[in-house]
């Protein structure tokens, strides 16, 4: 059924041509399974850009460390351009939850004007796509590497989608 979700979710993109897509989506995947093992260890979260380089060629940039809820990435050569911000979201901690992306995660990839995507202690990726305002997730629990010390309880378990404004009401609540 995930697998389904994802599927079905990566056909609405509309703002990626579909070879893109799935290049996009693999490199996202590969950086952040690579972050992922960082961020458990340090409790930081990791985050860089998915680029086109000079010769067009999409690349990521190198991971930077950032603090346990934030993180702000190196700066990249001028002739790069960003199509898309990439964090993980640290280690687990009992009784908090960063499994969904925040509000201000959003709005920070709307400001700089590209898609973002999140990865979680639980191992889930998210995909913001700041155009058309929306959050989904592409892939559930253990998708990506899962912190060992992550348990999810079923009345934890998050929506699959949001708008901006229904992640920011949904936030509130929390």
């Amino acid at each position: 059924m995930r697998q389904l979700l994802a599927i079905t979710f990566l056909a609405a993109l509309p703002t990626l041509a579909l070879a893109q897509n799935g290049a996009e989506l693999r490199l996202a995947k590969s950086v952040l399974s690579e972050a992922q093992a960082l961020s458990f260890r340090n409790n930081r979260e990791y985050c860089g850009y998915i680029v086109l380089d000079e010769n067009g060629d999409m690349r990521t940039t190198k991971l930077t460390k950032g603090r346990k809820a934030s993180c702000l990435a190196d700066d990249f050569p001028e002739e790069w351009t960003p199509i898309a911000s990439f964090h993980t979201h640290g280690a687990h901690v009992d009784g908090e939850s960063f499994e969904i992306p925040s509000y201000s995660d959003a709005e920070g990839d709307e400001e700089e004007g590209v898609d973002g995507y999140v990865a979680t202690p639980g191992g889930r990726l998210w995909y913001i796509d700041s155009q058309d305002r929306e959050i989904g997730m592409v892939c559930g629990l253990n998708c990506l590497p899962a912190d060992p010390r992550f348990e999810e309880y079923p009345e934890d378990r998050p929506p699959s989608a949001f708008t901006y404004e229904e992640l920011r009401r949904y936030e509130n609540e929390g």
